[in-house]
C-alpha cells in the first residue's frame, strides 16, 4: 500500500468552487480506479483556504495510473485555476505499509466503516 498526504492551498475565497471541481475529479477516481483505495478531501479547521487530501493506492501500479489517466488530465485544468501557492502542493508526504490483515485491513478500503471522521471531511 501508499499513502499519499498532499497539503493544499487554494486562492482566498475560492473553497466553495473548489470543493465543487474537486469533487468532479474524486468522483472520477472512485469510478475508474480499482487501485485506489482511499482519494478523501479534508478542509482545514485551522487554516482558511487549506485542504489536505489523503490518498491511498494498492501497489506502485495502481499510483501510476492514476497520475497518468485522462480522467486526471481532463480534471487537472479544471482544479488548477484555484492553486494559492507557488507550488501547487503545499507539501507531499508519501509512505509506504506492508499489506494490512485482520481488522485494520477495513478501515482503508472504500464502502467499509471507517469510523468517526471529522466534520470538516469534503464530499
Amino acid at each position: 500500500m501508499i499513502g499519499l498526504m498532499v497539503e493544499l492551498a487554494v486562492t482566498p475565497d475560492s473553497g466553495a468552487a473548489f470543493e465543487r471541481a474537486f469533487a468532479v475529479q474524486a468522483a472520477a477516481v472512485q469510478a475508474n480506479e480499482p487501485g485506489n483505495r482511499l482519494y478523501e478531501l479534508f478542509k482545514s479547521t485551522t487554516l482558511s483556504d487549506s485542504y489536505t487530501l489523503v490518498e491511498i493506492y494498492e501497489d506502485d501500479a495502481a499510483l501510476q495510473a492514476h497520475r497518468a489517466s485522462p480522467h486526471m488530465a481532463a480534471n487537472r485544468p479544471l482544479t488548477a485555476p484555484f492553486s494559492g501557492r507557488a507550488a501547487r502542493h503545499a507539501g507531499v508526504r508519501g509512505h509506504r505499509a506492508p499489506p494490512l490483515t485482520g481488522a485494520l485491513a477495513g478501515l482503508f478500503y472504500r464502502g467499509e466503516p471507517m469510523g468517526d471522521l471529522p466534520e470538516s471531511r469534503i464530499g
